[in-house]
């Protein structure tokens, strides 16, 4: 029998009637041709309906997805590249795509410098331990203050050797004046890594100390160190102001020391 088919091409604003001969569920391609193809399939009481099968940039319908025809796709190991297939690789240097190449048991090819997969040459690059470094090699490092690549330094055993701040120290020792009154022992520095202050072993009183302020022997108000006390301030949050101290009475000895 016959079937009519009207299909409206909504690019091309057009209706078309087409008379085909029908034997079955049969497909049939937009006769308008390419690149308009279109699949269409036999859906029953003389209707024609686009088919939902996928189909190449020609509109043929694929392969169906057999184990053979995935075979073909997916190729054999050892044989030839497939002429259509899923490969892996990436962009060279003119943009191109070039899948990874490997050799004959599957492994990647990498290309290095010449003579760079030598035995020998690993060793070389690599090093010798308690040998000197070699010209070429694969180091450890970090940037100093002027932005440069500096190679961590250890000690014939190995180990990471560090390297700690080297200061000066300044000694603000110093004795109280009058008792009960402030006295400035230490100006401020804004560069200040370390202070350290002390009442002595053999003091028979408390010392009073102020960092930026007036020191007063008014309990709650300063600083409280007993015979033999101790405070430091290294390493983390140090107060970079002035120091004052004071004692009941004159004569008081303080120990001092900044950096």
């Amino acid at each position: 029998m016959k079937r009519i088919l009207l299909v409206v091409g909504a690019l091309a604003g057009l209706a078309v009637s087409v008379t085909a001969a029908m034997a079955g569920d049969t497909t049939y391609a937009d006769p308008r041709g390419a690149p308009n193809k279109i699949l269409y399939k036999d859906v029953g009481g003389g209707l024609l309906a686009p088919a939902t099968v996928p189909v190449d940039n020609t509109g043929a319908p694929l392969s169906p997805a057999t184990a053979a025809n995935q075979t073909a796709a997916q190729g054999t190991p050892g044989s030839a590249i497939p002429a259509k297939g899923t490969l892996v690789g990436g962009k060279d240097g003119s943009g191109n795509f070039r899948p990874l190449s490997t050799d004959t048991s599957g492994n990647l090819n990498i290309n290095l410098p010449s003579g760079g997969a030598l035995a020998s040459n690993q060793t070389a690059v690599q090093g010798t331990p308690g040998s000197s470094v070699p010209s070429t090699a694969i180091a450890i490092g970090g940037k100093d203050s002027s932005g440069n690549l500096r190679i961590l330094a250890t000690d014939t055993s190995g180990q990471l050797a560090t390297h700690g701040i080297q200061e000066t120290l300044t000694n603000c020792s110093a004795a109280i004046t009058t008792g009960g009154t402030s006295q400035s022992i230490l100006a401020g520095n804004t560069s200040r890594l370390y202070l350290y202050l002390q009442n002595p072993v053999s003091a028979t009183e408390t010392a009073f100390f102020s960092i930026g302020g007036t020191a007063s022997t008014t309990a709650g108000t300063s600083f409280e160190l007993g015979p033999g006390a101790t405070l430091v301030f290294q390493g983390g949050v140090i107060p970079t102001g002035g120091v004052a101290a004071t004692a009941v009475t004159t004569g008081h000895k303080l120990i001092c020391w900044a950096g």
